[in-house]
C-alpha cells in the first residue's frame, strides 16, 4: 500500500511540473537585473540538455553527473527555474531506477524552487506595476 501512494503522489507530483513548466515558459520574461553571465549559462544549460539526452538514451550514470553539474550551477547562480528543470530531470532518473522516495525527494524540490521562481515573478510584476502606477518607470 505505502509502495503504491508513494507511486501515485510520484505521478501527480510529475504531472504537477510538468503543467507548471509549460505555464512558466509562457509567463517567463527575461530580466537584465538576474540574468547569469552568458558562460555559466551556457555551462548550465549544456549540462541539462546533455543530462536528459543520455537520460533518454538510457545511459542513467553518465547522466546522473551532467545532471547534478547543472543543478550546482544553477544552486550557484541563484537560477529557481534551472534549479526546477534540474531536479526534475534527477526525479525522472531516479523514476526510472524504481527508487520512488529518492525521485519524489527531488520532485518536491523542483516544486519548491518553481513555486519560489513564480513567486519572485509576481512580487517583480507586482513592484513593476505599483512603479508605473507612481510614474517612476518609464
Amino acid at each position: 500500500m505505502k509502495a503504491t501512494a508513494t507511486k501515485f503522489m510520484t505521478v501527480v507530483l510529475g504531472s504537477s511540473l510538468l503543467l507548471g513548466f509549460n505555464s512558466m515558459a509562457f509567463s517567463r520574461r527575461a530580466s537584465a537585473d538576474f540574468a547569469l553571465p552568458v558562460q555559466q549559462t551556457d555551462q548550465a544549460s549544456t549540462a541539462l540538455k546533455e543530462g536528459r539526452r543520455l537520460l533518454k538514451r538510457g545511459k542513467a550514470d553518465q547522466a546522473l553527473g551532467q545532471l547534478q553539474n547543472a543543478l550546482a550551477l544553477y544552486t550557484a547562480a541563484k537560477n529557481n527555474h534551472g534549479v526546477a528543470a534540474a531536479q526534475k530531470e534527477l526525479g525522472d532518473l531516479y523514476l526510472r531506477q524504481g527508487q520512488d522516495k529518492t525521485a519524489l525527494d527531488r520532485y518536491q524540490k523542483a516544486y519548491e524552487a518553481l513555486t519560489g521562481a513564480l513567486s519572485k515573478e509576481q512580487t517583480e510584476a507586482t513592484a513593476t506595476g505599483n512603479a508605473e502606477k507612481l510614474g517612476l518607470r518609464a
